[in-house]
């Protein structure tokens, strides 16, 4: 979990007065089993899973604006364009990473190394 508090100075160019931004987010690994069963293990009684894990994640940011703000809109603008590529890119970012890391410790637990690596 994480939680942080900013007053942005400059984005992009646009320079900022009189905004502060919160952000409160957190991420969540659990190990799941995904059942996969078929016709012929429904008959003899036997099924098989998977084990696998599932992230999920959660993100909120906030803006508190002072009443006496010059161009507003123009900044609160900004922000929000920043905000919205911000977030595409480190979800992705960490996603990959996240992913990267599951896959190298599963390799590890059984055992199995990529191609070419000793």
């Amino acid at each position: 979990m994480w939680k942080w508090v900013v007053d942005p100075v400059e984005v992009n160019g646009t320079s900022f007065s009189g905004v502060r931004c919160h952000e409160t987010g957190w991420i969540v690994l659990r190990g799941v089993n995904i059942g996969s069963s078929t016709e012929s293990a429904l008959h003899n009684g036997s099924s098989s899973s998977v084990a696998s894990t599932l992230l999920q994640s959660y993100s909120k940011m906030t803006m508190e604006l002072q009443d006496d703000i010059a161009d507003q809109e123009l900044q609160i603008g900004a922000l929000t364009d920043f905000v919205l590529n911000l977030h595409d890119t480190v979800t992705e970012l960490y996603g990959n990473m996240i992913t990267d890391t599951l896959v190298e410790e599963d390799w590890n637990l059984n055992g199995w190394t990529p191609s070419g690596i000793s």
